[in-house]
């Protein structure tokens, strides 16, 4: 907790200079190691959406920078929903300063960057249950996946006419289109652009974010790839991403994750995909063993912003089900929020918008409601699980309705 005193002897920032990049990025180093700082450097120099005014900083009364912190600028989609998310990334802290409250400040100017870029929700990997006081929540699935010895990987090289070889300039649409085609089982997913490709090549090898990418290429077309590193230091071949639409193009990148594990003299290869993807089930049936997944925790910005995002979602799930032409009034009171209601008219959704205090359908706090809205769970469970989550019997087969649980799975999109 900050005293008077301590707000006296720091100044919070908004805005990085290039003046102070080196200060900046030798605070990340002694704090995160120097691949971290790397990366930060990269995403100062060429990121397509986080921008210097997105890092908040904090200096002593000397003058020198001692905690930090940024906000990532991408979108998620809600089925095809596209929602604008701020990610709180490189939290950081002089050890000499710690415990005085200066990352609690400094969140007050990163909620301020998230309303200014119009975010409806921000997410954080960061540390275990240090940002619930902020309001996060763990909940979406992030990693974890499944792990294989490589010895146990199926040999199958590639066929005589497709050819297997390294990422080069012009790949990134076929890689996004890809990744949208093989992603669609996960409920929310990241939006990955033609620009969030290219940068994410473009990261140096010494960087935090540095991967190989591979295709395969058949008569000219692009039809598998596959993103990894070696960990050395955990003895595993990390595959973070893994596009592929046949199943002879699968064995052959197996096949390369086989041979990139030998040559790094690693004995693992890790597989950071949803367990909803095939690919997942298909390599636990190959030997592997599935891998608890971690979590990003999120909080919603915005609450009426964020239904009123999803209201085409809404409308699309009612309109396939046997409330298409019925009307009801939803009234949500978010403790922590206020009351927001939700109006459909003969099927059709009416109005988004706040409503004052009184009758309500259903009492439940943000993090819950989150949890219900995200498709984590299903209505049944959390009342079950929270005797503190109050809905009215008569609106619960219409919830029920509008959010169903789904798998979800958001990949690092930088």
């Amino acid at each position: 907790m900050s005293t008077p005193e301590c707000d006296k002897d720091f100044e919070i920032h908004i805005g990085l200079p290039p003046s102070r990049d080196a200060e900046l990025l030798q605070l990340l180093g002694e704090v995160f190691g120097a691949r971290a700082a790397v990366w930060a450097k990269s995403m100062l120099a060429s990121h397509p959406l986080s921008k210097r005014e997105h890092w908040v900083y904090c200096t002593s009364r000397s003058g020198e920078i001692v905690s930090c912190l940024c906000l990532i600028p991408q979108v998620w989609l809600f089925g095809s929903q596209p929602i604008r998310v701020g990610q709180l990334e490189l939290v950081a802290t002089h050890p000499g300063v710690r415990r005085l409250g200066l990352v609690r400040r400094q969140m007050a100017a990163f909620d301020t960057l998230l309303r200014r870029e119009r975010c409806v929700l921000s997410c954080v990997q960061g540390l275990p249950n240090f940002y619930s006081q902020f309001g996060y929540e763990y909940s979406i699935p992030l990693k974890g996946g499944v792990a294989i010895l490589a010895a146990d990987l199926p040999e199958h090289p590639e066929a005589a006419d497709s050819t297997i070889r390294p990422y080069r300039d012009g790949d990134e649409a076929a890689i996004r289109e890809i990744y949208e085609a093989t992603s669609q089982s996960s409920f929310i997913r990241s939006a990955l652009s033609d620009e969030i490709v290219r940068y994410q090549q473009s990261q140096p090898p010494d960087s935090a974010h540095s991967y190989t990418t591979v295709v395969i290429e058949k008569a000219g077309k692009i039809t598998a790839y596959m993103r990894l590193i070696a960990n050395v230091s955990k003895s595993t071949l990390l595959i973070r991403e893994l596009g592929v639409l046949q199943y002879a193009d699968f064995l052959v990148l197996l096949n390369e994750a086989k041979r990139a594990a030998q040559t790094q003299n690693v004995p693992l290869v890790s597989v950071q995909m949803p367990s909803s993807q095939r690919t997942v089930r298909a390599i636990q049936l190959l030997g592997g063993w599935q891998k608890t997944p971690w979590a990003w925790q999120t909080k919603v910005v915005d609450w009426l912003h964020f239904f009123q995002a999803i209201g085409p979602l809404l409308q699309s799930r009612i309109a396939a089900t046997w409330f298409a032409t019925w009307s009801e009034e939803l009234i949500f009171h978010i403790i922590e929020v206020g009351y927001i209601r939700i109006v459909f008219r003969q099927g059709v959704l009416a109005a988004i918008e706040e409503s004052p205090p009184g009758f309500v359908s259903a009492r439940v706090s943000s993090r819950v409601l989150a949890v219900l809205a995200f498709g984590l769970a299903s209505l049944t469970e959390l009342l079950s699980r929270h005797p503190d989550f109050e809905v009215s019997t008569g609106c619960r087969p219409l919830l029920d309705v509008l959010f169903p649980e789904l798998p979800s799975f958001v990949h690092e999109v930088y």
